[in-house]
C-alpha cells in the first residue's frame, strides 16, 4: 500500500478484461505446445507445457492484482506482482486525456488514454480504457481535482506526440517498426521452444 496512509479510491480491473484472459489463454496455450509436440511428442508436450505456464501465470497475475490506488497525498498502481508504484500529488500539475485509434491486435475499440503530467509536461503515469474501465478513469480524474485538457475526437500517435511531445513511448510513435521487431522475437521463441524440444533426438 501507499505510505500516505488509508487509500480515497481504489480502481481494480474489470471483469471483462478477466474473462478475456481466460478465454485468450487456450490458443496461446496451444500455439506454443502444438508445435513442440510435434517435433517431440512428449517431451516437446512437456517442455511447451512449461513454457506456456511461464507465459501465461504473469498475465493472470497482472489482471488480478493491477490497480489505481489513490490517497490524499500519493497516487500508485499496481501490476503484475502486485507492488504499489506510488507518486507523491504534489508532482501532478495536469491531466491530459486522449482517444487513440484501436490498437491492431485490440478488440476494435478507440482506447481512451488519461496522462498524468508534472509542470514541464513530462508524463509521470498513464491509464487507458484497456483495460480499465472509462468510468473507472473519470473517477480517478475527478479525485485528483487537478486541471484537465481533452483532446477532441480520436487522434493518432503523430498528433497527440506534436500536443505533447513528452508523453509517448517510441513504440507507439514508431507502430511499423515495433510490430516488425514483435513478430522478429515471436518467430525467435517458437525456433527456441521447437530447438529445445528435438534437441535430444538421435538418429533417423
Amino acid at each position: 500500500m501507499p505510505s500516505s496512509g488509508r487509500a480515497t479510491l481504489v480502481i481494480r480491473l474489470p471483469d471483462r478484461v478477466r474473462r478475456r484472459a481466460k478465454l485468450l489463454a487456450l490458443p496461446v496455450a496451444a500455439a506454443i505446445v502444438v508445435p513442440a509436440t510435434i517435433a517431440r511428442q512428449l517431451s516437446g508436450f512437456c517442455t511447451g507445457a512449461v513454457i506456456a505456464t511461464i507465459v501465461l501465470v504473469p498475465v493472470f497475475f497482472y489482471v488480478y492484482r493491477a490497480r489505481i490506488i489513490v490517497t490524499p497525498t500519493e497516487i500508485g498502481k499496481a501490476g503484475l506482482l502486485g507492488r504499489v508504484r506510488t507518486r507523491s500529488r504534489a508532482e501532478l500539475d495536469s491531466v491530459a486525456r486522449a482517444t487513440l485509434p484501436p490498437p491492431p491486435r485490440g478488440d476494435g475499440r478507440p482506447v481512451h488514454n488519461v496522462f498524468l503530467l508534472d509542470r514541464s509536461g513530462q508524463r509521470v503515469m498513464r491509464f487507458t480504457s484497456s483495460p480499465y474501465a472509462p468510468g473507472d478513469l473519470d473517477r480517478v480524474v475527478d479525485e485528483l481535482g487537478l486541471p484537465v485538457s481533452t483532446l477532441p475526437g480520436i487522434v493518432t500517435a503523430k498528433q497527440l506526440h506534436e500536443r505533447y511531445p513528452k508523453i509517448l513511448p517510441w513504440a507507439e510513435r514508431r507502430p511499423f517498426v515495433a510490430g516488425l521487431t514483435l513478430i522478429a522475437a515471436t518467430f525467435v521463441i517458437i525456433a527456441v521452444v521447437v530447438t529445445a524440444a528435438g534437441g535430444g533426438r538421435h538418429g533417423p
